[in-house]
């Protein structure tokens, strides 16, 4: 009896990751090349190069890519992607058309969120998996299932509304979430605290240009007390949203990913201690928050997932 295969694609602003792997997410085959983002062609073509070099077998019985923006999933559009600057791409039917398998699509912090969930074992657990790097995302699955809303646009936390009066989010709105603790965020908070205290060792370097949050972080970890103070505050914030998310959802477990926690002690710190603070004891207690265990696979393995069980759907 033939092995079930299938390909899972990572599409991101900066890299493309393809990987083929059974039916039990063991991975066969990986690559991951820079995404060439000139235009809409090129981009595709990255996906192309990277699905080209995993692709070596007939017995491939689906594609799942995980992507950003807005999606008709029914036609496997992508129908808007800021990040990506495209829009209306029927990117399920351009591969399938090309290698002549089933393709679905779904949202990155989605596909994550299912990567994820599938190293747990708990098929009937209700989770979320949080997502904060250059934007903040939230991946939904309840009963096992990832709950997408009626128009598909369920995980939002990026976007709730943290200080009404705060910064301006790419979304229009002020003082999202996003706007406040994403990685950008950081920077240029660092960037405008540091400019006016010369004892900070951030001063001068922010005097000719805006820090990056890798650099907040890299100064936090030499002692420099304002940029602790300014991973610590947006731990806070990020604290804030979580508790929101707990009270609403109840879940099990919270999965966090994304460089700004994961690479920041004094963030994953500070946003424990507030969610404990904002959330009653018993449900505190009971929510366990763990951070990713596949890293940089996360998105890939969930693109495997996507492809496996839409596609076992489809054939049932």
């Amino acid at each position: 009896m033939a092995l079930d295969l299938y390909i899972g694609v990572d599409l991101g602003g900066t890299k493309t990751k393809a990987v083929l792997a059974n039916g039990s997410l063991e991975i066969i085959r990986e690559k991951t090349i820079p995404t060439q983002m000139d235009s809409t062609e090129t981009i595709l073509k990255s996906v192309l190069n990277a699905v080209d070099a995993v692709w070596d077998t007939e017995e491939i019985k689906a594609i799942g890519v995980g992507t950003p923006g807005q999606l008709d999933r029914k036609r496997g559009i992508a129908i808007q992607a800021p990040s990506m600057g495209w829009s209306n791409v029927p990117l399920a039917q351009f591969l399938s058309n090309r290698y002549g398998v089933p393709t679905y699509i779904e949202n990155d912090i989605n596909v994550a969120a299912l990567g994820e969930f599938s190293c747990l074992g708990e098929s009937e657990a209700n989770a979320v998996y949080v997502n904060v790097g250059t934007g903040i995302g939230a991946g939904i699955i309840l009963s096992g299932k990832l709950f997408l809303g009626n128009h598909g646009n369920s995980g939002e936390f990026g976007h709730l509304t943290m200080e009404p009066m705060g910064p301006l989010c790419n979304c229009g709105n002020r003082g999202c979430l996003e706007a406040i603790a994403a990685g950008p965020a950081i920077g240029a908070r660092a960037t405008q605290w540091a400019r006016a205290r010369k004892n900070s060792q951030m001063h001068s370097l922010a005097l000719e240009r805006e820090l990056t949050a890798k650099e907040v972080s890299e100064f936090a970890r030499s002692g420099d007390p304002l940029a602790i103070a300014v991973l610590e505050e947006t731990g806070m914030y990020l604290g804030r949203g979580i508790a929101d998310l707990v009270c609403l959802f109840d879940p099990g477990m919270v999965i966090f990913g994304g460089s700004v926690i994961l690479n920041s002690p004094y963030v994953w710190d500070a946003m424990l201690a507030e969610a404990e603070a904002r959330l009653m004891p018993i449900i505190f207690t009971n929510t366990a928050f763990l951070r990713a265990r596949l890293g940089g696979d996360s998105g890939a393995i969930g693109a495997v997932v996507l492809a496996r069980e839409r596609s076992r759907e489809d054939s049932a």
